[in-house]
């Protein structure tokens, strides 16, 4: 069992009825939930990692003394499905679809620096040929390299007034099978991402302000989420919560009720963002593409743009061991 309170008094008070009732085991802090390891620094900042988690998978696909890379995907391949009509490999699926598995885990957790591979690699588990799962492997091959990667958070960046701040970015026509975009956002919140997505859009897009319009609709339903969570935690979101893009057509659009004829085909559904920002819960802003952390859930990046949205998330990797090509 874990205990959150707002005070130690409160705990104690709790902890105390508990051991009324039922004979319990005082742990003390707790270091491990549900595979999550939580590291204390001295300074009080908090760090949760899956070190042992992604050891053991990494050794189970075999890949313990495999050269490490410095990126999760390789923006020089490009990936597609094959015709459903090719013979299926059924041993080659189980495997791949296993691997899938064990990396979604981790995906979810704690490293958002593989949301996007998994999302895109997991849409080809059903018909996977050997390039996909040569692609899969090199995201084994990035965990190695950087198992030690975890989410940082410090006190010192908590801010009650504004809680958290959400990125949101897309990536037009990213897939070459159905010219679908890919949405992305993270939430940050005391210096470190708290939730995140990396998501296909469900139709197609006629431009990029389409694109990144869906994209702000997906990322404001987190935020009314999460706003309604911190509620219930008794820390009040008064003020609008920031949501930031770096598409100035996107935050017109969203800004301006009136529907003209090039937009009217966008679904009603998408329009949400909007009431959202008449009610006064989010407020959008607009960033630079190069400072926009939600770039790394949208698309590969080439080595020097993923260490620095890495960096930006607090996240930076020191790569270990023997490097193979970038």
């Amino acid at each position: 069992m874990t205990i959150l309170a707002l005070t130690d008094k409160l705990m104690q008070q709790v902890k105390h009825e508990i051991s009324q009732r039922f004979g319990i085991t005082d742990l003390g802090e707790a270091n491990q939930i549900v595979g999550l390891h939580i590291t204390r620094k001295p300074n009080g900042d908090i760090k949760l990692s899956q070190e042992s988690y992604l050891s053991k998978i990494i050794q189970k696909m075999g890949l313990d003394n495999a050269n490490p890379v410095h990126t999760p995907m390789d923006i020089n391949v490009r990936l597609q499905k094959h015709d459903a009509e090719d013979p299926v490999d059924l041993q080659l699926r189980h495997e791949y679809q296993v691997a899938i598995g064990m990396l979604m885990w981790a995906a979810i957790a704690t490293r958002p620096d593989i949301a996007f591979a998994v999302q895109h690699l997991s849409q080809f588990s059903q018909h996977p040929a050997h390039e996909h799962f040569t692609a899969v492997k090199r995201v084994f091959r990035y965990l190695k390299g950087t198992i030690d990667v975890g989410l940082n958070y410090s006190g010192t960046a908590f801010d009650r007034e504004k809680i958290f701040r959400v990125f949101s970015d897309a990536d037009w026509g990213n897939s070459p099978d159905d010219r679908r975009s890919i949405s992305g956002y993270v939430c940050i919140a005391s210096g470190g991402p708290v939730t995140w997505s990396s998501k296909k859009q469900p139709t197609v897009a006629l431009s990029s302000m389409e694109a990144e319009y869906m994209a702000l609709c997906h990322a404001t339903r987190e935020i009314i989420w999460l706003r309604s969570l911190v509620n219930e935690l008794g820390l009040l979101a008064n003020q609008p919560t920031d949501l930031i893009t770096d598409n100035q057509s996107a935050i017109k659009f969203a800004d301006n009720p009136v529907f003209h004829a090039r937009s009217k085909h966008i679904n009603i559904r998408h329009h949400f963002v909007r009431e959202r920002i008449i009610s006064n819960e989010i407020q959008i802003y607009h960033c630079v593409s190069a400072d926009n952390k939600a770039d790394i859930l949208t698309k590969p990046l080439a080595r020097p743009t993923h260490d620095a949205k890495m960096e930006s998330l607090g996240m930076a990797p020191n790569l270990r061991g023997s490097v193979g090509r970038t």
